[in-house]
């Protein structure tokens, strides 16, 4: 019998994760840090996830590992949808809508008719779907998302959620009420809730059984929403995404706490259960009454397999924490310091490996840490609130507590050598040690503001800056601190000079102000923004960095005759800046954000690789086709370092960059490949001098659990798994006999000889690897 189901992938070249030089990477948390507030599966194994700043995740494996695709905006992305396999939307802020065909490979923007932001999209079927948004906005497509035709609401409430049980019935969430319409959106009907609260959540099981959901409130109807009633819920605040598989089991998310709630009986109880992150949950997604999935703030996504009792971080990272204050002691050696709410203690992360991984540190202060110096890689001392002062000489691997003889919050701390050492604070709170920070008496600064920064260039000169646009300078070490003028009264955050005469000081509004004779006359420069500006680094005269809320980075290689904007990837707030030479840089901020920057610095990796499909052992060649590889660090959970996209040639040679790891650092090569076995290093692998040099195809130990295929004299990837499920099996022979019997051609997967066309060719190199068992073998996934 013929198969009906035909599988076209049509791919282009993938430009997923290919950087350059310019950009900001995500060290933590991994793969990166926005909110996320969707996520979408199509079945266990294959996900997507939307959210902040443009972001758009893919996942083939449960969310062990995640792609980044391109979404060619920065605009909040606020929900994602997928059909299939291939077909996906996603919406977001200023009438942003997205549509792809080929699995999010690629994402083409559509005309929307519209600036308001876009709340929520559903498709019904590949055709025909809504997205709702701000002031009442109703568009429709009926030709699968090319085209958007408003409808009328009736309403200019904020329209936050939209579900549909068919091509007719559909219900928004509408401010306190609900919209309903039985005619395709043609007419729109507002049903009161009979609540005072705003409606954030709506899901239908059926054409009469429904649910919304809006601050510490679940709603029900059985009546298709002409009717309302309160279900109990406890511990509840911002609950969202509400979804149930059938009239009895639901789930709904907290966007405020790590909970989430479920419920086997249409409601009438719900019990609630730790999301097992650290963060608020935004998205919640089941593929059936096991296995789901829920996305979060901080980039926070859990996983769950027995229906939600249990929910697991495939990744975990340190997230849902500020980080106030990063220090390098070297270019591999660095800390970074905050707070967990949480829990209510300090913070303390440590990388020797220029910030790939992060391992916690502790101490006994349970205060917040707002700032932190090292002189050397033993040597360092942090501050924090209610006159907290710690201090390590053993690389942190312990942290002692001193005294400091106040209450003040302590925001800065800087030392010119392991003995002398200044702190500033709270109620204009200048604290000197001459031993190393066993002892800290009081300098007298002459003012009572919030000082925010303190800067020495020597053992005698330094400055320091604080709210109201406060600005002293000593040369005496701190023994007297005389007025600076700074013309400004905007708060100023951050201080740092090269030299005795050259320094610039950074603060609210935008605010960057320059001297060039140590302090005594200042004058500002152009930040092109008006955001909060909270820190302020240089690394020579010409070279500087600044931090600020809002994700913002600026950059100067002319010593701040301009500042350019740099794409830091992300909108967190950003509190600290460090940065060696001007090309090695690294940001902290919200959610635990870490980024890290290299300019000049990259990794390169000379990479050799044959494909069994297209390979042709007469003539030692091959037909060249993108190859995607991952760096996956050494040690469970194996997460992705870093990322890179290439273009074998004939004879299978390529060259991959990477920004994000560091020589020395121990990884695993990943190769993905279109219709190929995914096939990792045999070993554990690192770059020397900024170089490494990987042939798979010389010996079968190249791969892990020397798992290839020998062609002639060259070991090759197995070629043949087309639903990427890890498995060279029966669903893959499906697929491209299907397209042969359709006589398919093109770039498409099904085509796994490479010659443009989908033919029996094609099906016995599947057939062969099928019958053989062949399957992926990595660390993650062995027999």
């Amino acid at each position: 019998m013929k198969i009906l189901y035909v599988l076209v992938l049509f791919l282009t070249l993938d430009q997923t994760n290919v950087y350059s030089q310019n950009e900001w990477y995500w060290q933590n948390p991994y793969p990166q840090g926005n909110r996320l507030r969707s996520v979408h599966f199509t079945d266990m194994n294959t996900g997507w996830t939307a959210g902040f700043n443009g972001t758009i995740l893919k996942t083939t494996d449960k969310g062990t590992s995640w792609e980044t695709q391109i979404s060619g905006t920065s605009a909040n992305l606020n929900s994602i949808q997928f059909k299939n396999y291939n077909t996906g939307w996603t919406v977001g802020d200023s009438g942003i809508i997205l549509r792809t065909t080929n699995s999010g490979a690629n994402w083409i923007k559509q005309v929307s008719g519209t600036s308001d932001p876009l709340n929520a999209v559903y498709f019904t079927d590949i055709n025909t779907g809504w997205a709702v948004g701000y002031s009442g906005k109703i568009l429709k497509s009926t030709d699968g998302g090319v085209t958007w035709i408003p409808q009328i609401s009736g309403t200019t409430n904020w329209l936050r959620s939209v579900c549909f049980t068919n091509n007719n019935t559909g219900w928004i969430a509408s401010g306190t009420s609900v919209l309903k319409t039985t005619n395709g959106g043609t007419q729109w009907i507002s049903y009161p809730s009979g609540f005072s609260f705003d409606l954030f959540g709506v899901y239908f099981s059926d054409n009469n059984t429904g649910w919304v959901t809006g601050s510490s409130q679940i709603l029900k109807s059985t009546n298709g929403g002409l009717n309302w009633v309160s279900q109990s819920v406890s511990g509840a605040f911002g609950l969202a995404s509400p979804q149930f598989i059938n009239n009895n089991t639901g789930w709904i998310v907290s966007s405020y706490y790590d909970l989430i709630f479920k419920t086997t009986n249409g409601g009438d109880n719900w019990i609630s259960y730790p999301g097992g992150s650290s963060g608020g949950l935004n998205s919640v997604c089941f593929v059936d009454g096991n296995n789901g999935f829920a996305a979060g703030n901080f980039g926070t996504f859990v996983r769950t397999s027995d229906g939600g009792t249990s929910w697991t971080e495939p990744n975990e990272s340190f997230a849902d924490y500020y980080l106030y204050s990063v220090k390098f002691a070297d270019q591999n050696t660095g800390w970074a310091v905050g707070y967990d709410d949480n829990i209510s203690t300090s913070y303390i992360l440590k990388t020797t490996n220029g910030g790939t991984n992060w391992n916690r540190q502790y101490s006994n202060s349970n205060k917040p840490l707002h700032s932190v110096f090292f002189t050397d890689q033993n040597s360092g001392w942090a501050v924090g609130h209610t006159g907290t002062i710690i201090s390590t000489t053993n690389s942190g691997a312990n942290w002692i507590s001193y005294p400091s003889g106040t209450s003040a919050n302590l925001e800065s701390v800087f030392f010119v050598d392991n003995n002398t050492g200044w702190i500033a604070g709270q109620s204009g709170t200048i604290l000197k040690t001459t031993n190393g920070g066993t002892n800290w008496n009081f300098n007298t600064s002459g003012t009572n503001y919030f000082l925010m920064s303190i800067f020495f260039i020597d053992s005698n000169t330094g400055w320091f800056a604080g709210d109201g646009g406060i600005m002293r300078k000593t040369t005496n070490s701190g023994a007297d601190w005389t007025f600076i003028p700074t013309n400004t009264t905007t708060s100023l955050l951050s201080t740092y000079f090269t030299d005795s005469n050259t320094g610039w000081a950074v603060g609210g509004n935008g605010k960057i102000i320059k001297s060039t004779n140590g302090g005594q006359i200042w004058t500002d420069q152009s930040a092109g923004t008006n955001n909060y500006l909270s820190s302020v680094y240089f690394a020579n005269n010409n070279n500087g960095w600044i931090s600020g809320y809002g994700g913002v980075i600026l950059k100067t290689t002319n010593a701040g005759v301009n500042w350019i904007n740099q794409n830091s990837g992300s909108n967190n707030n950003l509190f600290s800046v460090f940065s060696f030479d001007g090309n090695v840089a690294w940001v902290v901020g919200e959610g635990a954000t870490i980024l890290r920057t290299s300019f000049g610095n990259q990794k390169k990796l000379e990479l050799k690789t044959e494909i069994e499909g297209l390979y042709d052992p007469n003539t030692n060649l091959m037909t060249p086709d993108t190859i995607k590889v991952f760096l996956r660090g050494a040690s469970t959970p194996y997460p992705v370092l870093d990322s890179s996209v290439s273009y074998p040639d004939s004879n299978g040679n390529a060259t991959y960059y990477f920004n994000s790891i560091s020589n020395n650092s121990g990884f695993y090569i990943q190769l993905k490949h279109r219709n190929s076995l995914e096939t990792w290093s045999g070993s554990q692998l690192s770059f020397s001098n900024d170089q490494l040099n990987y042939d798979f195809t010389d010996n079968s130990f190249k791969a892990y659990g020397n798992n290839m295929k020998q062609e002639g004299s060259v070991w090759t990837l197995y070629s043949g798994d087309i639903i990427k499920n890890g498995f060279i099996d029966i669903g893959d022979l499906v697929a491209v006999s299907n397209d042969a019997t359709e006589l398919v051609s093109g770039y498409v997967n099904t085509d796994v000889n490479g010659d443009n066309y989908t033919d029996l060719n094609d099906i016995l190199i599947v057939y062969g690897n099928s019958r053989d068992y062949i399957r992926m073998i990595t660390p993650l996934f062995q027999p």
